[in-house]
Parts: C-alpha cells; structure tokens; sequence
C-alpha cells in the first residue's frame, strides 16, 4: 500500500511538471493513459487531483474529469469519492454560472455526507453551498450555510476549513457594507494561514481586502492587495481567479477618468480570460465597463457595452447583471434625450428589480415557515423519545430499586446534566434565530427604503424633462404615477409585516389593548420605533416629512399615554 501510494503521488508530480514543460501528450485519454495501473482507491485518488489541477486552468478538461470520477466512484460504491464528485460538479457548474444545478449537486453531496457521518466532507459542502447562495443573491442561507461549515471545522480542528470559513464570512459583511469587520475577518484568515503554515490559496483573502479596501476609498491600500492579488494568481497559474482580479483591477482605475486607458487595458485582459476560464464574470465584465464609459459622458460606448452584458446576462439567467445593466441604459439614454428609449429600459429595470425582491422575499418566507414547522416536529420527536426513556428508566428503578440504586442515582444525575445541558444549546439556538430573523427584519426595510430614494430620484429626474413631444409628456405623465404608486404600495409592508410579527408576536396587539384607536399608520411607526430607525430614515420608509414624522411620534406618545420623560423606545421595546 505504501509503494502504491508514493507511485501515485510520484505520478501527480509528472503529470504537473509535464505539462508546464510540454514534455507530455496533453489529450486526456493520454494523461490518464501515463499513470501506472492502480487500485480503485488510488484511481479516484488521481483523478480528485485531476479535477483540482484543471478546474483553475481549463474548464472543459475539468468536466471530464469531474464526470469520470463520479463514474469510477459509482461503480466502486465508494461513498466518500461520490460525496467529492457531487462536489466537483457543483463547483463546474457554479464557474459556469449555472447556480441552481451547482445548487442541485452540492444537496446531494450534503445528503450523502450527513447519511453516512463524514464530516469532513459535509463542512466543505456546507462551505461550498454558501457560496453558491452568495453568488445567487441568497444571502440568508450563504449565513446558515457558512455558520453550519465553521461549527464543523472547529470540531474536527480542520484549520485550512476555518480560514476558508473566515473568508465566506469577510465576503457576507462586505455585502452587508461593513467593510471594516469584512477586514478583519480577511486578516483572521491570512493570519492562522501563518501561524500554522497553511497551504490554503491567499488569492482571495488579497482578492477580497483589495476590494473592501476599494469601497472605503483606500486606493493605494486596494492597489496593494490588488496587485498581490494577480502575482498570486500568475504564480500558481490560476486563470478564473486572474480574470477577477483583472476586473477588480479595472474598477479600481475606472475611478479616474485620466487612469481610463489603464482601465480598458485590464478590462480587456479580464474578458479574454473570462472567455475560457470564468464564462459567468462576462456580464459582470462587460457592464462594468459600461459603467465606465457612462461616467465619462461616453454614452455611445456605454450602450453598446451594456446591451451586450444584458445579452450575456439573460444567457446566464442571472437578474442582478440583467438589472445593472438596464440602470445604465435607461440613465445613458436619458443623458442622450433619446427619452422614448429610456422609458423603455426604465420599465424593464423596475420589473427586474421586483422580481428579485419579491420572489427571493416569497421564498425566504416560505423556507422560513417551513424551517420552523419542521423544527416543531423535531422538538415533539425528542420530547416524546425523552418520555419514552424516562417511562423505561422509571419501570427498571421499580424492578432493582434496591439493588440498583446507585446505578440509577448516577444515571439520574447524568440525564440532569444532559437536559441542561440541551436547554442551553436551545437557548442558543433561538438566541442565534431571533438574531437572523431580526437582520433580516432590518434588510427587508433598508431594501424598502433604498427602493423609496430610487424612485424618488427616478420621479425628480422626470420632472425635470422639458420641451418634449406630447406623446413623451404622455408617457412620462403615466411613468411618474407608476412610481408613485409604487412608492405607496402596501406590498412592501404587508412583506414587512410578515418578518416582524415572527420576531414580535402579538406586538400590534398589545399596543391596539392600550388604545383601540391606534392607527394603522401608527402601527407601523410603533414598528420602526422598535427597530431603533432614526427620524430621517422613518420619513423616507413612510414617504413622508421629517416635520411628520416628529408630529407622528409625540401623537403616539399621547395615545399610549407617556409623559414627557418616558422614553418610547424602552416602553415599545418592553411589549
């Protein structure tokens, strides 16, 4: 066994010289053909290591060994290598941009791995998942996801899975905008890396503090990691991870116009290598660069650019390049007086943009609702496995009370131990679900609000179109009352709602038992209160005055009869 395995690793080591040198026939039935014969176990060992090679340099190649795995490791019934295929071919499909059947393979894998106890290779495919979920917009479960990875890793001691973990959850604070604790979890993660000498990829943790770094407008701090970023990737021959990083490069230039060739140099880089290695990062490319052009009053380019990321966009099916792409079309043409055509893409942006919110809303709810259903029959399940072992416990207590009572004193105690001991992991269970849902709560009306300043600027901007035909006045009049009845959509709310009362129960209803004649509006007041929003930000949630707001509060005051130095926040937030 140890001659066979030392055979394998040699092999490896061949191969990958091999084929830096070119000193090796590269056709894949050769590379397969140049490794000694081996037992099963070796064979999926090899090809594992195949996979891991070229899904960074040649994605078709990893597809076929990707598939050639699952095979072998089928007709072997070996469960571990079938877990690692599921996880390959998620991993493919996911650098393909095609996230829900990278989602359908990692479930399996999960499934697999949870039936059978690895849990190793469970906490990777939680890992993995995540970052299918992040990249599809679902960031609620990329946290689960993340959080159920790093438990595990902690467990087994698994650091290179932590530090991974670190870096999934510097990505989840940068897209809440906490750029600076997005840092320091990127910095948590290069620094075990160190102090237990890891072999675990740095490119992303330099990826991803050059570009938080980039949002907090430290340019020469983004510029630093940035460039660490690329010599990283060049050196290991990294191609998908190059061509972000080109991109990231790109936007970082594209900050000033007079750095505008520097930043076309790097676009272009990006897309050549996006082509063969990261098909999923053209739109993403070609928007950007549209951007660009946009910002510099190049509208021209800035269409063409953008027509084609809304094309490559809709071949991917992902709605967040579909909606960036439409913003800027519909602003470009604006800025062209082409208005006809802006109204056109205008309309497209807003059905986008409800799409994602509403839909992906719906769905949390739902898994939400069903993840609590589906914890209310666990608890029952255990309460009654409990009673049953307690009814047995009590029948052999009555038959050896004498003889056993040591025994049984010793076991009693043991159960007491056990039971506080589960208490308290379900205390911190809701402890971290009230959480969840209460960040939740709270992205669900900055999303409300943020919704409200865009159609807002959208409807100021109309109305400052002058000197058009009567049939753009037309248009523009029927497009101004579309936004303002989506600015006073009770959609949002009654969504709101929803989240708040799973956190809140019977709030509403206690605050109608202390004065029937609360109002609707009031209601909602109440709510945002509770949240702790300020003044301006309840205003712009409720599409009202700053001067309004303040009226609102001290009629509340007076209807829940609070003196002058009750604070409101403390009685709402005893209820």
């Amino acid at each position: 066994m140890k001659y066979h395995l030392v055979s394998l690793i040699i092999c490896c080591f061949i191969l990958v010289q091999g084929l830096h040198a070119g000193e090796v026939n590269t056709s894949k039935d050769s590379l397969l053909s140049i490794f000694p014969k081996q037992s099963g176990d070796e064979k999926l060992q090899t090809l594992d290591k195949l996979f891991d090679y070229y899904h960074l340099v040649d994605i078709d190649s990893a597809g076929y060994f990707a598939e050639l795995l699952f095979k072998e490791a089928e007709a072997l019934n070996n469960n571990i290598y079938i877990i690692k295929s599921y996880k390959n071919l998620g991993i493919l499909n996911a650098s393909k941009g095609k996230f829900h059947k990278a989602e359908e393979y990692l479930i399996k894998a999960i499934e697999l791995a949870e039936k059978g106890d690895f849990i190793t290779e469970l906490a990777s495919s939680y890992r993995i998942i995540a970052g299918v979920f992040y990249e599809r917009g679902n960031f609620n479960k990329a946290i689960n996801y993340v959080y159920k990875a790093l438990n595990l890793y902690e467990k087994i001691n698994d650091f290179e899975g932590i530090v991974s973990c670190y870096n999934n959850i510097g990505l989840l604070y940068k897209r809440d905008r906490d750029y600076t604790r997005a840092i320091s979890s990127y910095y948590k993660g290069l620094e075990l890396i160190e102090e237990q000498n890891l072999k675990n990829n740095k490119i992303s943790f330099y990826t991803n503090l050059g570009i938080s770094y980039r949002y907090l407008n430290k340019i020469d701090s983004s510029y630093y990691f940035q460039k660490k970023a690329i010599t990283e990737c060049i050196r290991v021959n990294a191609k998908s991870d190059l061509a972000s990083n080109y991109l990231n490069m790109a936007k970082l230039f594209s900050f000033n116009f007079h750095q505008k060739d520097s930043a076309e140099y790097y676009f272009d880089k990006a897309f050549n290598l996006a082509e063969v290695s990261h098909p999923s990062l053209i739109p993403t490319i070609l928007s950007s660069q549209g951007k660009m052009y946009y910002m510099a009053g190049d509208y021209n380019n800035a269409i063409k650019k953008l027509n084609l990321a809304l094309l490559n966009g809709i071949k991917n099916k992902n709605l967040f390049d579909k909606e960036f792409a439409l913003y800027y079309l519909y602003k470009s043409f604006q800025e062209k007086k082409q208005f006809s055509d802006a109204l056109k893409y205008l309309e497209d942006f807003i059905d986008v943009q409800d799409s994602i919110n509403y839909n992906e809303a719906q769905i949390r709810i739902n898994k939400l609702q069903e993840k609590y259903e589906n914890e209310k029959k666990q608890i029952k399940i255990e309460q009654l496995e409990y009673e049953q072992k307690l009814n047995k416990k009590t029948n052999l207590l009555l038959i050896f009370s004498i003889i056993l009572i040591t025994i049984i004193f010793g076991i009693l105690i043991q159960n007491l131990l056990k039971q506080r001991k589960r208490s308290r992991l379900e205390r911190e269970h809701i402890e971290n679900d009230l959480q969840l849902k209460n960040k939740q709560l709270t992205s669900q009306a900055l999303m409300m609000m943020q919704k409200n300043k865009l159609l807002n600027d959208i409807l100021n901007s109309l109305s400052e179109v002058k000197n058009v035909g009567l049939e753009t006045n037309k248009e523009i009049r029927d497009l101004k009352n579309k936004l303002k009845r989506s600015m006073h959509s009770e959609k949002d709310w009654d969504l709101f709602k929803q989240y708040f009362e799973l956190v809140n129960k019977d709030f509403f209803d206690k605050l109608k038992q202390i004065n029937s004649n609360i109002t609707p509006a009031e209601l909602k007041l109440s709510a945002l209160i509770k949240l702790r929003f300020n003044i301006k930000e309840t205003a712009s949630l409720l599409n009202i005055s700053h001067g309004s707001v303040k009226s609102s509060r001290y009629i509340l005051r007076k209807k829940l009869g609070l003196n002058r130095e009750d604070n409101i926040y403390d009685f709402l937030n005893k209820l």
